[in-house]
C-alpha cells in the first residue's frame, strides 16, 4: 500500500527533477559567485569636524529649567578667551563655558539677524546668569566698523576703494520693545521681526496654527520646539478666528488629524455618536480611559457640538 503514495506520473516526475535541479544551480552560484562589496566613500575632514562639534554640542544640550549652567559637573573646565559674539562659532562658545543650549542661543540669535552691539547686549542672551557673565564680560571685544577718515589733497594718485557689495539677505530689522501682534494673524514676514524668531521658527509657527485652527492661547507657542517664554510677551491671541471641529459630523481621520487628538480618541468619539448619540458637552467623553481631564481641557476650545 506504501507504494501507491510513492507512486507519481511522468509529469510529475520530471517535474521534480526540475526543481532539484533549480535547487542545486541556486546552492552552487550562491557559494561560487563573491558577494559586490561597497566601495568605501571619501569623506570631507570638514564636514567630519563641524558633525563631531555638533555631537560634542548634543551632549551638552540640557534645558535651562532642569539644571542650572553653575550647577553642571563632570566637563572640562572652561578655557577663557578673548571672542567676538557676532563671530564665534557653537564650539568655541561650549569651550567658554556656555552649555549646549546656550550655544545655540546665540546662533540661533544671530541666524535670525539679531547682533550684538556691546557686552550687555551679550549679557541678555536667554539663559545667560550674572555669574557666566562677569566671568565672560573682560573677554568680550565687539568688532566696529571704523569710520573712514576724508581723503587729503596729495600728490598721490587717487586710488579707487573696493566696491561694496549689497547684501544678498540683509537682515531683518527687529521690532522695538513693546510691540505687540496678533498670533493669529501674522504672517511670517511679521513674525520675522519679532527678536529670536527665524525663517524656520516662522515657518514652524504658521504650519502648527493651521493645524490646530488657530491659537486660543499664547501658552500654546511653548509646544513648539526652539521657543521660550521671553517670546510670549511679543503677542496676544484673537479667539473669534478659532476654526472648531464639528465634533457629531466629524470623520475618524477629520479627529485624529488634529494635534491634541490621537487615533483611539478619535475613534472612541465615533463609537460613542454610534452607541449613544450626539455629543452636547466634553465631560462626555471623561467616561472613556482614553482621555485624561488634562486632554479633555485642552481639546476643548477647538471642539463644536453642533
Amino acid at each position: 500500500m506504501w507504494r501507491e503514495y510513492l507512486y507519481f506520473t511522468r509529469r510529475q516526475r520530471r517535474g521534480i527533477w526540475i526543481l532539484i535541479t533549480l535547487i542545486t544551480l541556486c546552492i552552487v552560484t550562491g557559494k561560487w559567485i563573491p558577494v559586490r562589496r561597497a566601495a568605501p566613500v571619501a569623506l570631507d575632514p570638514e564636514l567630519l569636524e563641524k558633525e563631531y562639534a555638533d555631537f560634542i554640542i548634543s551632549l551638552n544640550e540640557t534645558r535651562p529649567e532642569k539644571i542650572h549652567p553653575s550647577s553642571q559637573t563632570g566637563k572640562e573646565p572652561p578655557v577663557l578667551f578673548p571672542f567676538d559674539p557676532n563671530r564665534i562659532d557653537s564650539l568655541s562658545l561650549t569651550r567658554l563655558g556656555l552649555p549646549g543650549w546656550m550655544a545655540r542661543n546665540v546662533i540661533r540669535y544671530r541666524e535670525s539677524g539679531g547682533r550684538f552691539r556691546d557686552a550687555e547686549s551679550f549679557r541678555k542672551i536667554y539663559g545667560m546668569t550674572d555669574e557666566l557673565y562677569h566671568r565672560l564680560s573682560p573677554f568680550i571685544h565687539i568688532e566696529t566698523v571704523q569710520n573712514i577718515p576724508a581723503r587729503q589733497e596729495t600728490d598721490t594718485p587717487d586710488i579707487p576703494l573696493p566696491e561694496e557689495k549689497p547684501l544678498l539677505y540683509p537682515p531683518t530689522v527687529k521690532y522695538p520693545e513693546g510691540t505687540v501682534i496678533d498670533l493669529n494673524t501674522a504672517d511670517t514676514t511679521m513674525l520675522k521681526h519679532i527678536p529670536g524668531i527665524g525663517s524656520g521658527i516662522a515657518r514652524q509657527i504658521v504650519s502648527y496654527r493651521q493645524r490646530l485652527g488657530g491659537f486660543h492661547s499664547t501658552e500654546q507657542l511653548l509646544e513648539l520646539q526652539h521657543t521660550h517664554s521671553d517670546m510670549l510677551v511679543w503677542f496676544t491671541v484673537g479667539t473669534d478666528s478659532l476654526r472648531k471641529i464639528q465634533v457629531n459630523r466629524a470623520s475618524v481621520e477629520r479627529l485624529r488629524a488634529h494635534p491634541y487628538l490621537n487615533f483611539y480618541q478619535a475613534k472612541a468619539i465615533v463609537e460613542h455618536r454610534r452607541k449613544r448619540g450626539n455629543l452636547t458637552d466634553i465631560q462626555e467623553l471623561s467616561l472613556y480611559e482614553e482621555f485624561t481631564p488634562e486632554e479633555l481641557q485642552r481639546i476643548a476650545p477647538y471642539l463644536s457640538y453642533d
